[in-house]
């Protein structure tokens, strides 16, 4: 029920069911503590989708806890967690911790995925270091970490997934600072054309950050009248899924002005 609360944005619906799968784990004698750390889990990634970056970190450094605790540190289960506040410590911009938590959790993958060269676990970790190194303006390494993990995505999951269309997205983030402006929304229509295929919704925040992206592009790239239709149609459609001041609207209408 909770991760289909949060499937359909209904992110306030999501917190209160874990929190009160929470509280019904914590009066019982003899707690189930994979389950509680799955709870801890759930309600860290509610947090961190309404940017409530501190309460999602909190809530998965508990979780990462009772995980290593209770099933072992270098266990699946946890890098999951440990990748998890690497995508947190990102949103903060604390690129060295989010380097940090991404490559330990990369080592545990690559331990339990040796049969697996393209395994989804891998892939978002080159992904989460391309994004890291495209910060630190490292264009050349990031763009063919995040290819690389592109391409195993594709490998996994077909052409047409949404983690797909993330790392479309990715590559034209990367090719817009290499001011390849075309290419860059090029690979955005391509992201933008499997989130439309995949979520009836069209108010949904991928589709809306994909324009924010395609906006930044033409932005940068001086096509004014562009840019602003993107980012219309971006804060349009994430402010049907998110409050105002959600962080996301904020950054799109900062890019806008």
């Amino acid at each position: 029920m909770a991760l289909v609360c949060e499937g359909t944005r209904k992110y306030i619906e999501a917190l209160q069911y874990n929190g009160m799968l929470l509280d019904d784990f914590k009066a019982n004698p003899l707690p189930d503590f994979v389950t509680l750390g799955k709870a801890y889990n759930n309600i860290a990634g509610v947090h961190r989708n309404l940017g409530n970056l501190q309460q999602a970190m909190v809530n998965y450094e508990e979780a990462l806890r009772i995980k290593e605790k209770f099933v072992g540190k270098n266990t699946v289960t946890a890098a999951n967690t440990r990748y998890n506040l690497s995508q947190v410590f990102l949103d903060q911009g604390n690129l060295d911790k989010a380097l940090e938590y991404t490559q330990h959790a990369l080592n545990i993958y690559l331990q339990k995925h040796k049969k697996c060269s393209d395994h989804h676990d891998l892939a978002k970790c080159y992904r989460n270091i391309g994004v890291i190194y495209c910060r630190r303006r490292m264009v050349d390494a990031d763009l063919g970490l995040l290819s690389k993990a592109l391409q195993m995505q594709i490998n996994t999951t077909g052409e047409n997934h949404l983690h797909v269309a993330v790392g479309y997205n990715d590559i034209g983030v990367v090719l817009r600072e290499k001011r390849e402006f075309e290419s860059s929304r090029q690979q955005h229509s391509k992201a933008l054309e499997i989130l439309e295929a995949k979520h009836i919704n069209k108010n949904h925040k991928d589709i809306g950050l994909t324009y924010c992206y395609l906006g930044d592009s033409y932005a940068a790239s001086g096509d004014h009248t562009n840019a602003l239709n993107n980012y219309a149609l971006s804060i349009g459609s994430l402010n049907e899924v998110f409050q105002e001041d959600h962080p996301l609207i904020g950054k799109t209408k900062q890019n806008r002005a």
